[in-house]
């Protein structure tokens, strides 16, 4: 598996935002390599693309709404790619679909 970045803190805070919003974001920072390749290991158990929805319910149930904010960044990062879009077997609305 790719090594997945620790510290690329990029968009979590604005300049904009409070001071308790920057906090905040410097305290996920640690977690977001952790969560990527949550994100990317439970696509890969899947065994097909699926929506950040489907992946994320793969995900430990504490975590999963931290593992679907994932996907945009694994994109980025070059995890997984977009693979087009179809209807969410858990919202049952249609959205990007994401595959290794």
């Amino acid at each position: 598996m790719t090594q997945l970045h620790l510290f690329d803190s990029s968009n979590l805070a604005r300049a904009v935002d409070p001071p308790t919003s920057v906090d905040a974001a410097m305290r996920v920072v640690p977690k977001l390599s952790g969560m990527r390749a949550e994100f990317v290991r439970c696509l890969r158990e899947l065994g097909r693309p699926a929506t950040a929805q489907e992946v994320s319910r793969r995900a430990d149930p504490d975590i999963r709404e931290s593992v679907r904010k994932r996907a945009k960044e694994c994109v980025r990062l070059g995890f997984v790619k977009e693979f087009g879009t179809k209807c969410c077997e858990v919202t049952g609305q249609r959205a990007i679909c994401y595959w290794i």
